[in-house]
């Protein structure tokens, strides 16, 4: 502001505007909350952050149209379900193999395949696993195919995502008695979660990855690198209220500054 308009500006002035921005902001975070919790599709993820000096988490639950940021001294299934205490009863839920988010209440759930994908390339990469050869190449097959079928096809293809389900079951049972103990452990809990791996052959929007919470997230990733923390739990409540309000509105291609201007005019 100082070298454009030559009107210099404070931090204690930014902090205040802030504040109050997200404090008027809370109607339309709520607005998003309640849209992402009857969504059809909901992907959930979390990140670590750092609020005055303590180990801190930003939970994202987002969509195509709408992002939902939360800030959390805690990682543990408490915190979602303080958010969203009925679960997702509407939704295919994404997410990863995080115990705290495969105990969310959901129609259905997916597991991002993308994090299988790194660990099965980690392990044939050190170990050299033909099994974990074979499953990438299985699951590279059936996002090949998500991702050439048309709408009107998902009804002709209903016995596909069936027939990878098969191949899955076979590959883990298989003898893997030889397997390095990560391996094992990777093993098992695809055994415990395995009519996940594919639920996106069966619904439409359903992606196969949760790359979309990864990028909402991301930005409090470039927030940790620049100023190293937040200084306060309330900061990093503005952050989430703010930051959900932007992204929601980019996704739904308004303009973020009259996004933003409305924020008064809601409450």
């Amino acid at each position: 502001m100082n070298d454009f308009l030559n009107l210099p500006i404070s931090e204690g002035t930014i902090d205040n505007i802030l504040k109050d921005c997200a404090e008027k902001g809370k109607l339309a975070y709520e607005q998003i909350r309640q849209e992402v919790e009857k969504s059809y599709v909901v992907g959930g993820d979390e990140t670590g952050i750092k609020i005055n000096g303590k180990k801190g988490w930003l939970f994202t639950f987002q969509n195509r149209r709408f992002t939902f940021l939360a800030s959390s001294m805690s990682r543990g299934f408490n915190t979602i379900n303080d958010l969203f205490n009925n679960g997702f009863p509407k939704s295919v839920y994404v997410s990863d193999c995080l115990s705290a988010q495969l105990k969310v209440e959901s129609k259905n759930k997916q597991l991002c395949t993308a994090h299988l994908q790194r660990e099965l390339q980690n392990f044939i990469d050190v170990f050299n696993c033909d099994f974990s050869s074979q499953l990438k190449t299985l699951i590279e097959q059936a996002i090949e195919l998500k991702y050439r079928l048309a709408k009107k096809d998902y009804l002709l293809h209903k016995n596909k995502a069936r027939y990878f389900r098969i191949k899955l079951d076979k590959l883990l049972n298989l003898d893997h008695s030889n397997k390095h103990k990560k391996v094992l452990a990777f093993i098992k809990r695809l055994r415990k979660y395995k009519d996940y791996v594919f639920t996106f052959l069966e619904y439409t929007e359903v992606p196969p990855d949760n790359n979309g919470s990864k990028r909402a997230i991301r930005n409090a990733k470039v927030k940790m690198k620049i100023s190293g923390q937040f200084k306060s739990f309330e900061g990093a409540e503005s952050f989430a209220i703010l930051r959900s309000i932007i992204d929601t509105a980019k996704k739904n291609s308004q303009n973020i500054f009259e996004a933003l201007s409305l924020i008064p005019k809601i409450n």
